[in-house]
């Protein structure tokens, strides 16, 4: 193998690597939304725009797990809970 060729591979590695950053860096972080991010960049990522708004969202924290909101407890009809037959 020539200088050349390990040259060029080395190249084609790094560039590889600096283009999935943005999924790196969520995978890393652990985010929710990794595969989205991942798919975005793989898909988009070419565009340049795309490829920064999956970084920018990468670096963005992952808003707080929310309990949805509803009745702590479930009132049911008097008449559907006791059968008077």
């Amino acid at each position: 193998m020539t200088a050349d060729n390990l040259l060029g591979l080395l190249t084609l590695a790094a560039l590889i690597f600096a283009y999935f950053v943005p999924a790196i860096v969520a995978g890393v972080q652990g985010k929710r939304t990794t595969a989205a991010i991942f798919f975005l960049n793989f898909f988009l990522g070419w565009t340049g725009i795309f490829w920064v708004i999956a970084l920018v969202w990468a670096f963005v924290p992952d808003a707080p797990h929310q309990r949805a909101q509803g009745p702590d407890l479930l009132l049911v009809p008097t008449h559907w809970a006791a059968n008077d037959n």
